[in-house]
């Protein structure tokens, strides 16, 4: 049981940049942590508030920038820095070898979907590539409303405040229902579902003039 004003260290390596989340139904919390041992494969971590026990499910080669939970303890939405494949890796180098080209069109991101199997005290989990997008994402929210994705994109200037806005994807229809939600001088953060799940709350930090255009 958990007594009242009682406290206790979950992590001390818990990934700068991002922020836990609860699970839907209170009983896990989910955070990822600094790769420490350097390795190959990386992992996000559930917590649970039940035993205080911490257990790890693997993600791939790349971290997990940011994620939320789906509308049930079973699956979490997760991004990561999209791979370039080789070839076109090889390509680059061989066009830009003599130039520092700090201006190189980002690889995009990858959307997963984490799917987590409990049977009594055993875990297993998949992960399934959900889509790929152009963009820089920064952090995602889960809306049940029509089982969609939001998301903040970012850019790595400060040159083009179109870098810095807010998009929609249909879960049910990923391949074109990316769609742009809104046109602002600012940088969208901190967003939060509204308790009836149909609006959505977030917070503009102004880069120029803060002026909405919609």
């Amino acid at each position: 049981d958990i007594t009242i004003n009682e406290r206790w260290l979950i992590t001390d390596q818990h990934s700068y940049g991002t922020r836990p989340h609860w699970s839907p139904s209170g009983a896990w919390i989910a955070f990822s942590m600094n790769n420490v041992s350097q390795t190959t494969e990386h992992y996000m971590y559930l917590y649970s508030v039940a035993t205080r026990e911490t257990i790890s499910l693997p993600v791939g080669p790349t971290p997990a920038l940011s994620f939320d939970w789906s509308d049930d303890d079973h699956s979490l939405y997760f991004t990561s820095t999209r791979v370039r494949p080789i070839e076109e890796e090889t390509a680059y180098k061989s066009q830009w070898k003599h130039v520092i080209n700090y201006r190189r069109p980002p690889a995009g991101t990858t959307i997963k979907r984490l799917d987590i199997n409990a049977t009594g005290s055993t875990f297993s989990s998949r992960v399934q590539v959900v889509t790929n997008v152009s963009l820089i994402v920064g952090e995602i929210l889960y809306v049940p409303f029509e089982h969609q994705l939001l998301f903040n994109s970012k850019g790595t200037l400060f040159e083009d405040v179109g870098d810095f806005e807010m998009y929609s994807i249909h879960l049910d229809n990923v391949t074109s229902s990316l769609q742009k939600l809104t046109d602002v001088e600012g940088i969208e953060q901190e967003m939060q579902l509204s308790s009836d799940g149909r609006h959505v709350v977030f917070r503009l930090r102004a880069i120029s003039s803060g002026a909405v255009k919609l």
